[in-house]
């Protein structure tokens, strides 16, 4: 059985394209291209379709026009696909927008730490700074803020008063301070003092002595123990002095 030469030729193309293909990257468009051509031809000869009434070289174009027609009715639905996922892509931000009203939200997660944080503070922090929210050492101070805004400081008598006793035990203080640093407030903390000991010194006001005084002057400054409770009161005077000295 003889094989056209139309055949033929197309076949040798094919074998030639293939055997190249590995030195340029075209080829393999050009492959794909005349294995269409083959494929179509040989389904026209396989069929015995007489074209224009004889089978002759306008197999071959027909089989090439064919093949052109699939391949731009590939390129045309491939892109339609394209430009249907631009769409979806482009659609999905308005979408967003208009569920926000207009306007795009702000992550949460951003908003929150664009915001400071606040604290479980103590309760003489809170006591002597109502609006206070976090604190944040600064040296031997202890910075207190409302949201970003600077309260004032303070300054516990602990660790220099250690070792300071009254009649029973140690007197701790917290010593609350203004933004220029002067004294705010001084708060007996919890002691083991003897409760209505305690009560006489507080009702004294011996506490407020030294109330508008930076710390240097009121470090130096002399305050009388409150009688009846001596020891104490004698106790929380050298723990404020201690504290004092220790924060400059």
């Amino acid at each position: 059985m003889s094989i056209p030469p139309d055949l033929l030729l197309i076949a040798l193309t094919y074998v030639t394209v293939l055997w190249c293909r590995t030195f340029t990257k075209r080829c393999t468009v050009t492959l794909f291209f005349l294995k269409e051509i083959f494929m179509r031809l040989c389904v026209i000869r396989k069929n015995h379709v007489p074209l224009h009434g004889k089978t002759d070289g306008r197999d071959i174009t027909i089989a090439i026009r064919t093949t052109c027609l699939s391949v731009r009715e590939k390129k045309i639905e491939n892109m339609k696909r394209l430009l249907l996922l631009c769409f979806v892509l482009c659609l999905q931000p308005l979408v967003l927008i208009a569920q926000n009203d207009g306007c795009p939200s702000r992550p949460a997660d951003s908003y929150q730490s664009a915001q400071p944080k606040s604290q479980v503070l103590a309760s003489e922090i809170t006591q002597a700074f109502p609006a206070a929210t976090t604190t944040k050492a600064e040296g031997r101070l202890l910075a207190v803020y409302g949201g970003r805004q600077l309260l004032g400081y303070g300054l516990y008598s602990k660790p220099a008063s250690n070792g300071i006793t009254g009649y029973v035990g140690e007197t701790p203080l917290f010593i609350a301070l203004d933004k220029d640093k002067r004294v705010l407030s001084v708060r007996l903390l919890d002691n083991e003092e003897t409760h209505f000991i305690v009560d006489k010194v507080l009702q004294s006001g011996m506490l407020n002595a030294w109330n508008g005084l930076s710390l240097k002057k009121a470090r130096k400054k002399s305050v009388d123990a409150v009688t009846g409770a001596t020891f104490t009161s004698n106790s929380i005077i050298q723990s404020f002095k201690a504290a004092a000295k220790h924060a400059q």
